[in-house]
């Protein structure tokens, strides 16, 4: 994707509109798809995002909701989570905009490369969806 492909003012517009940002993506390469971190750097822009006048995002809330082709144990160790590693940026970038950062949805082991036959994978997004939207129910009660 290019630059130009993206409507930058319609993307800072539906911004403002929200007070909850969903990213919905997969893990590409232990980080978010490249075509999300161009979105950042072409959206959050100066005086918009940070800088002096820039506080457009603040007091919102920013959740990742991620798909993750490799099974859950292979991002853990008992004392350290990779996954915290690996959206260490995300959850800066939200911070540095005065975002509220909430604790990511992850959906795994979710890869016919592992086996898993496309009918299984739709079964366990819909599961996924259903756990996003209690995440969602509970966070609009607090």
């Amino acid at each position: 994707v290019c630059s130009s492909d993206l409507d930058i003012a319609a993307e800072q517009s539906a911004l403002l509109r929200h007070e909850l940002i969903i990213l919905q993506c997969p893990m590409y390469w232990f980080s978010i798809p490249a075509i999300l971190k161009i979105w950042f750097d072409q959206v959050f822009t100066y005086q918009f995002a940070y800088g002096s006048k820039g506080d457009k995002l603040k007091h919102k809330k920013l959740l990742l909701s991620m798909t993750i082709g490799q099974p859950e144990q292979n991002f853990s160790t008992e004392q350290h989570s990779l996954l915290e590693d690996f959206l260490s940026p995300i959850q800066k970038s939200a911070l540095y905009t005065g975002m509220e950062y909430l604790k990511p949805v992850f959906l795994y082991d979710i890869s016919t490369v592992l086996g898993h036959t496309h009918t299984e994978i739709r079964t366990r997004a819909k599961q996924h969806s259903l756990k996003l939207n209690q995440y969602l129910q509970a966070i609009r009660t607090d």
